[in-house]
């Protein structure tokens, strides 16, 4: 999907202008992403640089080759084999945007899936093997080891600050299951997976030290995921 609609802003709104009409407001990708990390800084403390949030903020308003229409909710019950192809459904969150945010996906274990999980780390490794050389027809930087690392952890970060801002205030007041996990579980893997991927690519260190660690001694538990029945 992702290589088939690089490019598709314009394309995009005119096909949704032509179905629900024109005069919606036609936001950026990333306006909120400060707005998030402010509601995740005053729950939590730990404010992150200004600076970091800036560039991850610019690199969703500029996406440069990376744009690309994303589906919001690449689950895996979100998919149907048909003729041994894997063709997704349920887009009411599809928009233009960086591919990376539904690529991100199976290293954040599938933040908006019921059946949310860490994917083993040789599965997750060959899922990214084949998304980047399809992926790669398109835009060719998908195939620098060192652009896509660069991309895959900057949209983790974005990911987190979303994820953070919509349940961190469930999370504080009970830990209640959604799906197969809890929101407590959930997010502490995410914020784990965020520092593991800052770390290994020595980027957004300010973020990274900014307080949005996980307490000492706190461990997410998470539980393995490869499928959504």
């Amino acid at each position: 999907m992702h290589a088939d609609t690089i490019g598709c802003l314009e394309v995009y709104h005119q096909t949704f202008d032509s179905i629900f009409g024109p005069g919606r407001p036609r936001r950026p990708p990333g306006w909120r992403l400060a707005k998030e990390a402010e509601l995740v800084a005053q729950r939590i403390g730990g404010t992150p640089p200004a600076s970091e949030l800036d560039l991850l903020s610019s690199r969703l308003m500029d996406l440069g080759p990376w744009l690309a229409l994303t589906h919001g909710d690449p689950c895996p019950d979100n998919s149907l084999l048909v003729d041994e192809r894997v063709r997704l459904i349920d887009y009411e969150f599809a928009r233009p945007s960086h591919a990376q945010l539904d690529g991100i996906y199976w290293r954040m274990g599938f933040p908006t899936c019921w059946c949310a999980g860490r994917t083993p780390a040789d599965v997750a490794a060959r899922i990214d093997a084949a998304y980047r050389m399809e992926l790669g027809t398109s835009i060719p930087l998908a195939l620098d080891d060192r652009a896509y690392r660069i991309e895959l952890t900057y949209m983790s970060a974005v990911w987190l600050f979303t994820c953070l801002s919509w349940r961190l205030d469930d999370a504080l007041e009970r830990d209640e299951r959604w799906g197969i996990w809890s929101i407590r579980g959930r997010l502490l893997c995410y914020l784990e997976a965020v520092i593991e991927m800052t770390d290994a690519a020595n980027l957004l260190s300010g973020t990274n030290r900014s307080g949005l660690s996980p307490t000492s001694g706190s461990s997410c538990h998470c539980p393995e995921s490869l499928t959504c029945g």
